[in-house]
């Protein structure tokens, strides 16, 4: 008995790799797009990875930025970093959250961060190293 192979047309064989942003977990014909708050930096991932606390994803297709001076983010999956409120402020950024003012400080903030969320921009006020104002209370 002989067996017969079928011929494959190369033009029938299709194999590409999944594009930055998005992924494939296998056995699967098509790639499916991370959704908010999770990222796949590279092509050809296996799965979406959770955006870091202490870190934003904007978008989809590049590595978690980490929260600017002046905000933190406490929960993971996140789009944007969240602003310290008065009289907190974040030094270092990649913040799980925001210190409390010294005692004889305040700390007021002077700066605005752009954060695209749902298609439109929010007004954030952020502190960085040169505008955060400890001002000694005499």
């Amino acid at each position: 008995m002989r067996s017969v192979i079928p011929k494959i047309e190369e033009e029938e064989m299709e194999v590409e790799i999944c594009e930055a942003g998005t992924y494939s977990p296998g056995g699967a014909d098509e790639c499916t797009p991370c959704e908010k708050g999770t990222y796949a930096a590279k092509p050809g991932a296996p799965a979406c990875y959770f955006c870091p606390k202490g870190h934003m994803c904007p978008r989809t297709d590049a590595v978690p930025e980490q929260c600017p001076l002046g905000t933190y983010n406490n929960i993971s999956r996140q789009t944007c970093c969240r602003v310290c409120e008065p009289g907190k402020f974040a030094l270092l950024k990649g913040m799980f959250q925001c210190d409390d003012c010294p005692s004889g400080y305040r700390c007021r903030a002077r700066a605005k961060l752009p954060c695209e969320d749902e298609g439109q921009y929010k007004r954030l006020l952020y502190f960085t190293m040169s505008n955060l104002v400890l001002q000694h209370s005499t």
